[in-house]
């Protein structure tokens, strides 16, 4: 289901779906930004659309793309 993802990480993503739920988005960004900068596409995109979106950041298009 997760492909090549090890449990740990699927146990990340668990804990960002239930901070974002929550409106927890810091959270969710501590999560988020260490995993974006090993390179982890997954946490990249979502980054990314946070971002575009201004979910608990303000927008930031040039950050989005990033």
């Amino acid at each position: 289901m997760f492909g090549g993802y090890d449990i740990s990480w699927v146990s990340e993503l668990q804990r960002i779906a239930t901070a974002y739920k929550e409106g927890d988005y810091d959270t969710a960004l501590q999560i988020f930004t260490p995993l974006a900068e090993k390179g982890d596409m997954v946490a990249q995109f979502n980054l990314g659309k946070t971002y575009r979106k201004g979910t608990g950041v303000p927008k930031d298009y040039k950050a989005a793309v990033k």
